[in-house]
């Protein structure tokens, strides 16, 4: 999480784009403006998300942060069905 923070304040004061790959959900909607997720093979664009979350964000309490839930939804829903997971 820390390494998560120091990314977060170089963005803030440099606002360059940084193309950032991860395979954790919460990082990815922690981090991220959109999310672009990729097929498992071959690898093609499945989906791009937008995160509807304010910045400055506090990466040591997303979570609790408005538009974290739906985010992380949507993202593990498009996973899910990636995956061939069900919900019970």
């Amino acid at each position: 999480m820390i390494l998560q923070d120091e990314l977060l304040k170089i963005w803030q004061q440099k606002r360059q784009t940084i193309l950032f790959v991860t395979h954790d959900l919460v990082e990815a909607v922690a981090l991220a403006d959109r999310v672009v997720v990729i097929t498992h093979r071959p690898g093609t664009i499945r989906d791009v998300i937008e995160i509807p979350m304010c910045r400055p964000r506090n990466i040591f309490e997303i979570h609790r942060q408005e538009g974290f839930d739906e985010a992380y939804g949507r993202l593990w829903n498009i996973f899910r069905h990636e995956l061939n997971i069900h919900p019970n």
